[in-house]
């Protein structure tokens, strides 16, 4: 249950056995139209809440404010991963109810007996993801995809420039297929990303090399029809804007055509992101800068080199002793060295007069 201290403002905030009875549905609309969301992310969150508003009648509650507390969010998290949802899943799920709990605080329908906003699943972590390294393809399997691609056909040629323009410049689907041709900047290869487009909204550049280009310009002038009256550059067998569910069902029927186990889209965004740290193309900063991710933690997965076995890689201990056996010497050719210096002055030294001593003072009688 909701902490003693909760209340929410919705009609009178006087009232708080009336508060807490408020239907959580009753949210759902206005917390979907106050944030920057995109059309996919709305549809996104309303069956997660959907879902959690089904399970939590299950359980015998009436899916009302009072009962949004973080013991019952947890036992939901747990249900999910007794039941095999993948981290992703279940990621995906929490950070979605803790959208809504934001927006609760926010706009103040929820509130202390102070009168501050409260967040009412702040407690609540999301589960991290594990640290694996990213499912990207290697070399071989880049130039089987573009071999596997007829470039002299009218939807090959478009196919290949799309596969071409997601591996060279790091664009999401949607991104792609929404791209149009005045975003393209054919001199410098800028790909000039719309906020309509990106994820949340968020526009950007990125880039694209000279062959990419040509294969961008060929499909353009050669194999686009010329009837098409859309803005998108990509366009289907009818001359409309093409999708992203028409994009999954080519890549699907080229992965049976090639006989490879997996073959998508994001895959490529992901090859395109060890690409970029292994080729030298930029530093850790550019990369997210050009992939539109608001922090380092995800182009940080891909900052390794995936080519496996490192020939050569000395260990921490072999740099050690070597610097050991450095020293050493260096101490052994110091003390030769100084023994040399010594032995030439003495040598060098003129014997002093007799009658008196080394330094030169009269001997005693």
């Amino acid at each position: 249950m909701a902490t003693r201290n909760t209340v929410w403002r919705w009609n009178d905030m006087r009232d708080q056995r009336r508060n807490r009875k408020a239907p959580l549905e009753r949210f759902l609309e206005p917390w979907l139209l106050s944030g920057n969301f995109s059309a996919k992310t709305v549809k996104g969150y309303r069956e997660v809440f959907q879902t959690f508003l089904g399970w939590m009648r299950e359980q015998g509650n009436e899916g009302v404010l009072g009962e949004l507390d973080p013991l019952l969010v947890r036992k939901w998290q747990a249900e999910m991963e007794a039941k095999g949802r993948s981290v992703n899943t279940v990621r995906g799920y929490l950070a979605t109810l803790k959208s809504l709990s934001r927006f609760l605080a926010d706009e103040g329908y929820v509130r202390e007996t102070n009168g501050r906003s409260l967040d009412l699943l702040v407690d609540v972590k999301v589960p991290k993801l594990p640290r694996t390294r990213p499912q990207v393809y290697k070399d071989g399997e880049i130039e089987e995809i573009l071999s596997g691609i007829d470039r002299f056909h009218l939807y090959g040629a478009r196919n290949s420039a799309l596969v071409r323009l997601m591996l060279d410049g790091g664009l999401r689907l949607n991104e792609a297929c929404q791209l149009r041709p005045e975003d393209i900047d054919w001199s410098t290869g800028r790909i000039h990303i719309r906020w309509q487009s990106a994820k949340r909204r968020k526009e950007r550049d990125t880039y694209v090399g000279r062959r990419t280009l040509v294969e961008l310009r060929r499909y353009l002038e050669e194999y686009r029809p010329k009837a098409a009256d859309v803005e998108q550059l990509f366009v289907d067998q009818d001359g409309g804007p093409l999708t992203t569910h028409a994009v999954q069902c080519v890549l699907s029927r080229l992965r049976k055509k090639l006989g490879m186990t997996r073959l998508s889209a994001h895959q490529f965004r992901r090859t395109w992101a060890t690409n970029y740290r292994k080729m030298g193309v930029g530093d850790l900063y550019d990369l997210q800068q050009e992939g539109g991710w608001e922090d380092l933690e995800v182009p940080q997965r891909f900052y390794v080199d995936l080519n496996g076995d490192r020939p050569g890689r000395p260990s921490v201990m072999d740099r050690w002793e070597t610097q050991q056996r450095k020293q050493s010497r260096a101490i052994q050719v110091r003390e030769v060295v100084q023994g040399i210096q010594v032995r030439e002055r003495r040598e060098s030294a003129p014997e002093p007069p007799k009658g008196t001593t080394s330094n030169g003072r009269k001997r005693g009688v």
